[in-house]
């Protein structure tokens, strides 16, 4: 019981018993409520689709059914700057006349959730692209 005393009457034992139990629960207060409603937030995505004659399909359908917000934009350049001055998410490039062929740019600057999120949205386009279904369960 004596060697109990000795080592909490050590000032330096106190101190990483308070950081021991104050840093995680910081850590669940402040960092885990910034996924707080993250995925109620997914009309906040900005995805630029490039409107060509043969996309305009793709663009309407993503208009109506996708969660996140789409816009078109004219050409591909135009759309990648965009992308690098944080107007839009991705940008999404599809080549529908010659072959099924979905090409998209992401900013790596955004969240990694946000991202995970826009990566699986292409895989499901491309998809859909294809004439593949996708069964949900």
């Amino acid at each position: 019981m004596k060697t109990f005393k000795d080592v909490f009457s050590i000032t330096q034992t106190k101190v990483g018993l308070m950081f021991a139990l104050i840093v995680p629960t910081l850590f669940l207060v402040v960092w885990m409520t910034g996924y707080q409603g993250a995925t109620e937030r997914l009309d906040q995505l900005r995805v630029a689709v490039v409107k060509e004659s043969s996309t305009a399909g793709l663009y309407e359908n993503l208009q109506k059914e996708s969660p996140f917000t789409a816009k078109s934009v004219s050409s591909e350049t135009e759309g990648l700057k965009q992308l690098d001055a944080g107007k839009v998410e991705m940008v999404l490039v599809a080549d529908l006349a010659d072959q099924k062929k979905l090409t998209f740019h992401v900013n790596q600057a955004n969240a990694e959730f946000a991202n995970g999120i826009l990566k699986q949205a292409t895989s499901e386009i491309s998809q859909m692209l294809n004439g593949k279904t996708r069964d949900y369960v």
